[in-house]
């Protein structure tokens, strides 16, 4: 028929897909061979593919190594079944039994193997030896069954035998009470409620959602324990607390928690409540989580404010004492234990101030010691000035010193007038110790402070030989050594003196001496001044020393001419005159010259100061 023919003609088409089909599967599978769950799921997962006769002849051996394996595994499991429960690769649940861990084991057996023998019937169709596979599989799953069922009847045989043995463990004592405190050993607060009614809560359910029918006796059982787990838990929370309180609570805070605590002590030592009454249940659990909340709100609270405290403090290490950031960090502090003194009452507060008293005075001795020992003697600046004949500071040296005086002083005091937190007087005196124990470092300050105004004074010594004309009066310095003097002397003291000068311009404007600056802008102008009115003075004595010259020459050449003028007209007149004339030339011998009066009058810096001898020379 038509349908036929076609039917053949897509075979043929569609053989060698095939082939590469069944060829390519062998290769995915070939490395399976010792994983059969995985080697299964891979035959799965192409049920096209193995349908048809092509695929189905060259996966032959595959198809016979995966019929092999399964029956293999199906072995394993039967033979290990018979030998006992033992179950392979199965973790049971914790906190149930292990007679439901065997049911739910018998479950995910039952379900796993019966996919399997659905997977098998599909891709392993037409095999040699699949119904022997799938009889066997099914003969497992029939005894795990049974198995399964015999499990749940042993539970709930040996459940109801429980419920109805008051000495048992299951059974919840509904007359009770709730807790009680276990003062003949370790004062614990032990919760009476049985832990094992919350195991059956749980295999109640698990079985409940595997489809078991529960008898209603048990389950009668499980609503009441569920009645009571919810209070049971807040209980048991409580309890813990209770148990762990004294090293939940901060030592040096117990004061502060001594009201919140009596309140849940006594809240606890009201027992009268039992199981048998809910509403009793439910106010007596109310109390407790109502003191217990207070106690834990508290005491978190508490423990904020402490760790916050002990981060500011561990700042305080690293901070340099003294200044505005320290201060601010102790400021916070005592803000944080001011604000705790509302419903604090002062004597439990005394042991949390002391304790931080204590942790302060850690920090504060780190920060004192730290700060000592990188301490630096403040910057000051002075003046170098010459005033009075003497050179001088301006602030004075002794000034200075009381300053570096001063501001070790203030470092020394600040432990001394630190009160810490008001714990005591003994904080006090604690904090008033510092110094003392920091001796070296301060030693080292007072030490270098007189160093550095040793190398001050040492630094004036040097600038001495600068001012020493100033020291003593101008006009006699100049007329003891220059009055006699000839040109070349006077013109190389000139250029002494200004070589002196441009000394001193070059000098720096100041001196760096440790921390103190010295300035010496104001005594390179006094300098300059003295050196200006030195040169004046030495000016004015030339000036001097060129008029008398002059005088005298001029006196001279006006005698010389008067009595060169007169004529002799006797023998005795011409002796008077060879006599004048022999004077005149010894006076002469004694003169300077017009030449020399000259050099003098050229040391004279300005040109127009200079006294003019065109008209002496004239007459010379």
């Amino acid at each position: 028929s038509d349908w036929d023919n076609a039917l053949a003609e897509f075979d043929r088409i569609i053989s060698p897909i095939e082939h590469h089909s069944a060829s390519l599967l062998r290769s995915r599978i070939s490395s399976l061979s010792s994983q059969p769950n995985l080697l299964l799921a891979e035959f799965e997962s192409f049920p096209e593919l193995l349908s048809r006769p092509i695929a189905t002849e060259e996966l032959a051996a595959e198809r016979e190594m995966l019929l092999v394996k399964m029956m293999g595994q199906v072995q394993a499991l039967k033979s290990s079944f018979e030998a006992g429960y033992n179950p392979l690769n199965f973790i049971g649940f914790k906190n149930i039994s292990e007679i439901v861990n065997h049911i739910i084991w018998a479950i995910q057996v039952n379900a796993k193997t019966k996919q399997m023998v659905q997977i098998v019937g599909r891709v392993l169709y037409g095999t040699s030896g699949v119904e022997r596979l799938i009889t066997q599989a099914e003969e497992v799953i029939a005894n795990i069954t049974q198995f399964s069922d015999d499990e749940f009847q042993s539970w709930t045989s040996k459940i109801s035998d429980d419920l109805n043995d008051p000495s048992s463990s299951l059974a919840l004592q509904t007359s009770g009470k709730l807790l009680d405190l276990d003062l003949d050993h370790d004062g614990d607060m032990r919760v009476h409620y049985n832990e094992r009614l919350v195991i059956l809560l749980r295999e109640v359910r698990a079985l409940s959602e595997l489809g078991y029918r529960i008898p209603r006796e048990i389950i009668t059982a499980a609503d009441i324990g569920d009645r009571f787990y919810r209070q049971a838990v807040q209980l048991q929370q409580v309890a813990n607390f209770y148990n762990t309180m004294t090293t939940q609570i901060i030592p040096s805070q117990k004061g502060m928690m001594l009201n919140e605590a009596r309140a849940f002590e006594e809240a606890v030592q009201c027992r009268s409540a039992t199981w048998d009454s809910p509403e009793q249940v439910e106010n007596y659990v109310g109390l407790l989580m109502k003191a217990a909340d207070q106690l834990t709100t508290k005491n978190r609270r508490l423990i904020g404010v402490h760790n916050a405290i002990g981060g500011q403090v561990v700042m305080g290490m690293c901070t340099e004492v003294g200044t505005a950031p320290w201060l601010g960090i102790v400021s916070r502090i005592q803000g944080m234990v001011t604000a705790e003194e509302t419903g604090n009452s002062p004597s439990g507060m005394r042991l949390w101030r002391r304790h931080w008293d204590q942790q302060l005075f850690k920090a504060l001795s780190i920060a004192y010691k730290s700060s000592l020992q990188s301490l630096s003697l403040p910057e000051q600046k002075a003046d170098m000035v010459f005033a009075n004949g003497a050179i001088q500071l301006r602030p004075p040296l002794e000034e200075i010193r009381l300053t570096n005086i001063r501001y070790i002083h203030k470092i020394v005091s600040i432990p001394m007038g630190f009160t810490g937190l008001g714990s005591g007087d003994d904080s006090i005196l604690l904090f008033r110790s510092l110094p003392s124990s920091s001796y070296s470092s301060l030693l080292r300050l007072f030490l270098e402070s007189e160093m550095i105004c040793s190398q001050v004074q040492n630094t004036i010594l040097e600038y001495q030989e600068w001012a020493a004309p100033g020291i003593a009066e101008f006009s006699s310095i100049v007329e003891t050594h220059l009055q006699e003097s000839d040109p070349s002397t006077i013109a190389m003291n000139l250029a002494d003196i200004d070589k002196r000068r441009e000394e001193m311009m070059r000098s720096p404007d100041s001196i760096q001496i440790g921390p103190i600056t010295i300035s010496l802008i104001i005594f390179k102008s006094n300098l300059d001044d003295m050196i200006r009115r030195l040169i004046d003075c030495i000016t004015n004595l030339v000036r001097s020393i060129i008029t008398n010259n002059y005088r005298i020459i001029d006196r001279f050449i006006s005698e010389a001419s008067t009595s060169l003028t007169i004529r002799p007209r006797s023998v005795g007149e011409i002796a008077i005159a060879k006599s004048t004339l022999s004077g005149l030339i010894e006076t002469k011998s004694g003169l300077i010259t017009i030449d020399e009066v000259n050099d003098y009058n050229q040391l004279i810096y300005k040109v127009e100061d200079r006294i003019d001898l065109v008209n002496i020379r004239q007459k010379w």
